[in-house]
């Protein structure tokens, strides 16, 4: 016989039933919270938030894709994705990306693109997505995406690109310019440096020309002059005409003495009067004619022509005694 619950049992069973409404209230209230959150998200966001199925149908798009692309979201709905909207030369990446997250079964990154807005601009935008399970069925999957419009943004970067291309381009022609002023340059200090070198030659030719004439002009004044000078000091001369040949021999004197500080010479041993014989023997004189101009034995000019040739250093050698003479400057 069935035992009939008592009123204890009934209490207690109402009163389990009573705090099972109660969760199940504030569930369904949190829920709901849930929902309205959720709405208030999605129709307050900028960023336009789809749902699009496995072939490409739009199950959901958010409030926001009025304001991006100037649609209502139910001329969305329902179409078979949003492909007529997207730019044909960026088109091919963005089903090439759909089929990756399909056939891979992963999100996917960022991708920018652009879209086409019923006013019948374009527009760039940047979608982040991934998928997941339906509801009702675990193995079948939709895409979630999130679309935020980029114009600004890549307006910006077009700018800096540009003005980083223009940098470089002025870099380049200012490159380009250093480089040309450096080789003008370069090429100035090379005709500088030859110009220098040049005037480098000409100081030591002006120098060694220098030293030639100086010793010309000694040898000239040991030739020519002396000589005759020591003559008419020999002679019977008034006192005047004294006076006057020294002041010629002092003046001359003076005038070679800093050539003779300076200068070298294989006649600075002779004798004045070898250097006289050296000079007719230089002209071309014979040994009877210097004898017969200086007022000599031909002995005596023979003597000092072989005093010459040891001064000289010729003493020995097949060398010619006029034509040495004559190569001497």
């Amino acid at each position: 016989m069935e035992t009939k619950p008592s009123i204890e049992d009934l209490q207690k069973k109402v009163h389990a039933l009573e705090r099972e409404n109660i969760r199940f209230k504030l569930k369904e209230r949190k829920l709901k919270e849930s929902i309205e959150l959720y709405r208030l998200l999605l129709e307050d966001t900028t960023d336009i938030i789809s749902r699009l199925s496995s072939d490409g149908t739009v199950i959901y798009v958010s409030p926001a894709v009025f304001t991006v692309l100037g649609y209502e979201p139910r001329e969305l709905i329902g179409a078979n994705g949003f492909e007529p909207l997207i730019h044909p030369d960026d088109l091919p990446k963005v089903q090439l990306k759909i089929m990756e997250v399909l056939e891979k079964r992963h999100s996917y990154d960022r991708i920018e693109y652009r879209m086409l807005t019923k006013s019948g601009n374009y527009v760039w935008v940047e979608s982040t997505g991934r998928l997941r399970p339906t509801a009702n069925n675990n193995k079948i999957f939709e895409i979630i995406s999130v679309t935020r419009e980029i114009t600004e943004r890549k307006k910006l970067e077009e700018s800096i690109k540009k003005s980083h291309t223009e940098l470089e381009q002025r870099v380049k022609e200012r490159t380009f310019e250093l480089e040309k002023n450096n080789q003008e340059l370069t090429a100035k200090t090379k005709e500088l440096e030859d110009v220098n070198a040049a005037l480098g030659v000409l100081l030591k030719r002006r120098e060694k020309d220098k030293i030639g004439l100086e010793k010309i002009i000694l040898s000239n004044v040991k030739y020519y002059i002396d000589p005759y000078i020591q003559k008419l000091k020999k002679n019977s001369l008034m006192d005047n005409q004294k006076n006057i040949l020294n002041i010629v021999e002092n003046n001359l004197n003076e005038i070679v003495s800093p050539m003779i500080q300076k200068l070298s010479t294989n006649f600075f041993n002779l004798t004045p009067r070898e250097i006289q014989i050296a000079n007719l023997i230089k002209i071309g004189k014979t040994t009877k004619e210097i004898a017969e101009l200086e007022g000599l034995t031909a002995k005596t000019v023979e003597f000092h022509r072989d005093n010459l040739r040891k001064k000289l250093g010729l003493k020995n050698k097949k060398i010619n005694l006029r034509t040495y003479l004559l190569s001497l400057k």
